[in-house]
């Protein structure tokens, strides 16, 4: 059943009206409208901010972007009580990283079916300390196999990188297979 949460909850307050029905124009599941609408009522939000979020999931959505991600840090954010503009400097990053991942993924395998996954996995390793040229170094060195591989190496990758290896020493055993 499609709850309407954000229909009754975006009446009562006529900042968000909007801003949900861009977002939900944009591409923004009524799943995310509502667990943002919710968090944003759980956690007596502002309605300044939380149209704010909800016009920047929508901005992201609209470039074809996961929405599912910034939600999830949207309440991650509220539940830990991190101040309003913390959240929406996260939520500008992340939203950057989910950026560059998506022109990374594009380069090597928009076409595939993972393509969609691939950004928000390829974003969440930018995070944990890859650079676009590592990962372009991946994609580059076996170019003929599937974006799921992609994914495993550059997560091995990660893995080795934060453990400590150098990246051309991480980069060989990668490649090595």
């Amino acid at each position: 059943m499609q709850c309407c949460l954000s229909a009754v909850w975006a009446k009562e307050n006529r900042a968000i009206v909007d801003v949900v029905q861009g977002a939900r124009t944009a591409g923004v599941s009524e799943n995310d409208l509502n667990r943002m609408l919710t968090a944003g009522y759980r956690y007596t939000v502002a309605e300044k901010d939380l149209a704010l979020w909800i016009e920047s999931v929508g901005t992201a959505a609209a470039q074809a972007l996961p929405a599912t991600p910034l939600v999830d840090k949207l309440e991650e954010g509220l539940s830990k009580k991190v101040p309003s503009r913390r959240i929406s400097e996260v939520l500008a990053q992340q939203i950057e990283q989910l950026r560059s991942a998506d022109r990374l993924v594009k380069e090597f395998g928009g076409r595939d079916p993972m393509a969609p996954a691939a950004v928000t996995r390829t974003a969440d390793l930018l995070a944990a300390g890859l650079t676009p040229e590592e990962v372009r170094q991946v994609f580059n060195t076996a170019p003929a196999i599937g974006i799921a591989e992609h994914m495993e190496a550059l997560t091995f990758y990660a893995v080795l990188k934060q453990a400590g290896m150098p990246s051309d020493a991480s980069q060989k055993v990668v490649t090595a297979g």
